[in-house]
């Protein structure tokens, strides 16, 4: 949900251009505050919207980004012989590791994408006949996806 305040400048000059900024970036989850000061010259309501936008645009393309996902918690329970298969598998998901505890089995915490969360409790299904459990615990997080090497964010 957007929030807008113009803050005592005309209506829809300050805070939606600062949003369309933002918009504009591509990006969700971020919120941007000006501060202006009065120099003597009155620049009219659209000359406050151009100096708004431009401001938070300026702002934006001087900070770093990251692109994320939403993810489940997850912990995967599997047999001790299987751990290479269990961790190839969660990386080719684009899973983040978590705690690992061994015993006489291992579990292993992970953020896994939603969107493969079933896949991927197939894929460890059938890749160890059995023996490696996903479990969807009810904690949603935002998991930072990791650019190819020599990309930009």
């Amino acid at each position: 949900m957007a929030w807008l305040d113009d803050d005592g400048e005309p209506s829809g000059t300050g805070g939606r251009p600062a949003l369309g900024a933002i918009e504009a970036a591509g990006l969700v989850e971020a919120a941007a505050v000006v501060t202006r000061w009065y120099g003597g010259t009155k620049l009219g309501t659209g000359g406050l919207a151009r100096a708004y936008a431009t401001a938070v645009a300026r702002a934006l393309a001087c900070l770093p980004t990251a692109r994320v996902v939403r993810a489940a918690t997850c912990r995967v329970r599997f047999e001790h012989p299987d751990t290479g298969t269990v961790m190839r598998l969660l990386e080719a998901a684009g899973a983040r590791r978590g705690k690992l505890c061994y015993g006489t089995g291992v579990e292993l915490d992970a953020l896994v994408p939603l969107d493969v969360v079933a896949e991927l409790a197939r894929s460890l299904v059938d890749a160890t006949s059995g023996r490696a459990d996903l479990e969807v615990g009810e904690g949603r997080d935002l998991l930072p996806l990791v650019p190819p090497s020599g990309s930009a964010t």
